[in-house]
C-alpha cells in the first residue's frame, strides 16, 4: 500500500494567509455550505403539498430573494393602481362624465354635475387611483356627491390601498431585521485540526464574532454526518451522530456553553464516547463524512435567535496542526486585541498518526508520553511484522528539512519518515499485537 508523503506536515503554514485544504481523499457533495446554507433541493412536490406553502404566504414571501420581494412589491401596487383606475373609468363612463358635451370644459355650461371632477379619460382616473389610494390629493380631482358609488369605491380603495402598503412594510421590514442577516458576521476558521491537548487527540475548530454586540446564551452543536447501514441492510443517509463538545471547565459536565466575548476554540475529544475514536492519519485520508456544526444563542440587542452553520470535509481536517493565537493585550492602550487575519493561521505540532484508540493502547502498555513526540508523524509499514530496512538519506529533502526513506521486504515502494523515526512495530514490539488486533476487527467489520 502507497503511504502518502509527510513531508508537508513538517511546513509551517503562513500567518493570517487563507490556504487551500489539502486534498487527501475525493470529496462528497456537502449537505451544509460553508456559508451555513443547506445543500438541499426539493423536487416533486404534489400540488396539494404546494398549497402549504401558499397558506403560510408572510413566510414563503419573506424567504424570497430581495429581487422577487421588488418585483412583486412593483407588481402589487401598479396592478392596484390600474385595476381601481378602470374602475374609476367604469363609474366616470357610466354616469356620462365622458361624453363631448360632459367634458371638464363643458360641464359648467351645460350644468352638468360629475361623479368625478377634472376627468377627461383614462389616464385621468388612472392619475385620480394614485391619488386617492396614497392620500396625495393635488387639489385639481376629487369624487363629489353625485354618485354614492364612487363614495363607496373611494372608501374601499383606501381600505385595500392601507392593507397592502402594511402587508409590503411587514415583508421588507421582516426581510431587513431576521436573525439570518446577523450570522454573516459570525466567522468560522476555514479549516479544523486535529492534535494533542492535555495528552489526548482532539478536534478542533474556530469561530468569533466580529460585532461588539454579543451573541448571549450561546450554545454550540456538532454532528458527524455520515452513511451507514444497520445489521438488516437497511442504508441510512444521511445518518447523524452528535459530538460532544467540550464546554468551560466548571460548566457541567457536558454542557457546550460559550462566551463569545472573544474567538473560541472549539473542542471535541476523540474518547472512547467519540464515533471517531478509532480513526488515523490514514483513515482521514480515505474517510467520506462530514462535521456539520451549528452555533444557537440569542442576539443582544434584538433579543432574536439565531443559527450559524459551517461544515467541514475530511480533506478540510488538517491533521498534526494547532491554531495561532490571535489575541493579546496592548500595553499601549489597555486593551485586549483580536487580529481576524490570523483566524485561519495555523502551525505544525508532532501529532501521532495513530488513532486515539491506538494511542491509549500504547500508554496502557507503558509508553511514557514523552515517548509520544518520537512516535509523531510515524508510519507503520504495510506489514508491521517486517524488518525495516536500512535507513538512507533522501536524496530529494527539502533545503532545511532532513527525511530517511523506510522501505519493507513487503512494501516495494519506500515511505518517507522523519529523520531518526523508525517505524512503530520497531520502537515498540508489543504494537504488533495491537496493530493485528486492529486489523483483525477491521476485517470483520467489512
Amino acid at each position: 500500500m502507497e503511504i502518502p508523503d509527510k513531508s508537508s506536515l513538517f511546513k509551517r503554514r503562513g500567518r493570517g494567509r487563507r490556504h487551500p485544504p489539502r486534498v487527501l481523499a475525493k470529496s462528497r457533495e456537502r449537505m451544509v455550505l460553508k456559508n451555513g446554507e443547506c445543500n438541499i433541493s426539493r423536487r416533486r412536490v404534489l400540488g396539494s403539498q404546494r398549497m402549504r406553502l401558499v397558506q403560510d404566504l408572510f413566510t414563503s414571501m419573506v424567504d424570497l430573494p430581495w429581487r422577487w420581494i421588488l418585483l412583486i412589491l412593483g407588481i402589487s401596487f401598479f396592478g392596484s393602481w390600474l385595476f381601481f383606475g378602470v374602475l374609476w373609468w367604469i363609474v366616470a363612463y357610466a354616469h356620462g362624465d365622458l361624453e363631448p358635451d360632459h367634458l371638464p370644459a363643458m360641464q359648467k355650461e351645460n350644468n352638468w354635475t360629475p361623479c368625478l371632477t377634472e376627468v377627461y379619460n383614462f389616464t385621468s382616473c388612472f392619475l385620480f387611483s394614485m391619488e386617492n389610494q396614497h392620500t396625495t390629493g393635488f387639489g385639481g380631482r376629487a369624487p363629489t356627491e353625485e354618485c354614492p358609488e364612487a363614495i363607496f369605491l373611494m372608501c374601499a380603495q383606501a381600505i385595500v390601498g392601507v392593507t397592502l402598503q402594511t402587508a409590503m412594510l411587514g415583508i421588507v421590514f421582516a426581510k431587513i431585521i431576521r436573525p439570518k442577516q446577523r450570522t454573516r458576521t459570525i466567522l468560522f476558521s476555514d479549516n479544523a485540526v486535529v492534535c494533542l491537548r492535555d495528552g489526548a487527540l482532539c478536534l478542533m475548530f474556530r469561530l468569533a464574532d466580529m460585532r461588539k454586540s454579543h451573541i448571549i446564551e450561546a450554545s454550540m452543536h456538532v454532528l458527524l454526518v455520515q452513511r451507514r447501514v444497520t445489521a438488516e441492510g437497511e442504508l441510512l443517509d444521511p445518518f447523524r451522530t452528535a459530538l460532544r463538545v467540550e464546554g468551560p471547565r466548571g460548566s457541567g459536565r457536558g454542557r457546550s456553553g460559550f462566551f463569545l466575548l472573544w474567538p473560541e476554540t472549539v473542542t471535541h475529544v476523540l474518547d472512547k464516547r467519540s464515533p471517531l475514536y478509532d480513526m488515523s492519519f490514514d483513515d482521514l485520508a480515505r474517510a467520506r463524512f462530514e462535521v456539520v456544526v451549528m452555533l444557537e444563542g440569542t442576539i443582544e440587542s434584538t433579543d432574536q435567535r439565531i443559527q450559524a452553520r459551517c461544515s467541514y470535509l475530511p480533506e478540510e481536517i488538517l491533521w498534526g496542526h494547532r491554531f495561532e493565537q490571535l489575541m493579546h493585550f496592548n500595553h499601549a492602550v489597555q486593551n485586549f486585541e483580536v487580529d481576524y487575519s490570523l483566524l485561519n493561521a495555523t502551525y505544525q505540532v508532532h501529532t501521532p498518526v495513530c488513532s486515539a484508540k491506538q494511542l491509549d493502547a500504547l500508554r496502557a502498555r507503558g509508553v511514557a508520553p514523552s515517548d509520544l513526540p518520537a512516535l509523531a508523524l510515524t508510519y507503520a509499514p504495510t506489514n508491521a511484522s517486517a524488518a525495516p530496512a536500512p535507513a538512507t538519506a533522501s536524496d530529494d529533502a527539502a533545503e532545511g528539512e532532513v527525511r530517511v526513506v523506510v522501505s519493507s521486504a513487503d512494501s516495494p515502494v519506500p515511505t518517507l519518515a522523519p529523520a531518526g523515526v523508525a517505524p512503530l512495530a520497531a520502537l515498540d514490539p508489543a504494537f504488533k499485537p495491537l496493530m493485528d488486533h486492529d486489523a483483525a476487527s477491521s476485517g470483520s467489520d467489512d
